[in-house]
């Protein structure tokens, strides 16, 4: 017998401000809506820069964020070129905790950015001479 579930809708964004030439401050926020069900997720990383340029990424971040009325997780991970992995604890915070315990999990994720796009990388690029 199929179960119908109602669409869940999620808006996502986040913002680079940089500090120096070498970090940034990225907050970052969520909303998910499915049926009567919500969730807010706010927070922010800060990221270090060791090595960037048109071929090369490195980078390494750390982060926490809340989870609205229910919990908070804190995150690390490491960028090196198109992947990104990464560790978060979450922790639940909710008044579920007769089940939980308020024992959180270990969640780790691994991203691959695909470069789809036909991009001339260029490091740098003569100026017009106006004068």
């Amino acid at each position: 017998q199929a179960v119908k579930l109602d669409q869940r809708i999620a808006f996502h964004g986040d913002f680079t401000y940089r500090i120096s030439r070498d970090w940034d401050i990225i907050p970052a926020g969520r909303a998910m809506f499915q049926g009567t069900y919500e969730e807010y997720l706010i927070g922010a990383r800060v990221r270090h820069t060791w090595n960037y340029d048109a071929m090369v990424k490195r980078r390494i971040y750390l982060g926490g964020f809340s989870r609205m009325r229910d919990g908070a997780l804190i995150s690390l991970g490491i960028e090196h070129d198109a992947w990104t992995i990464g560790l978060s604890y979450d922790i639940n915070l909710s008044p579920l905790e007769i089940a939980s315990r308020n024992r959180g999990a270990f969640e780790l994720v691994l991203t691959h950015v695909l470069d789809i796009f036909d991009e001339k990388r260029v490091l740098h690029r003569n100026c017009l001479d106006l004068l």
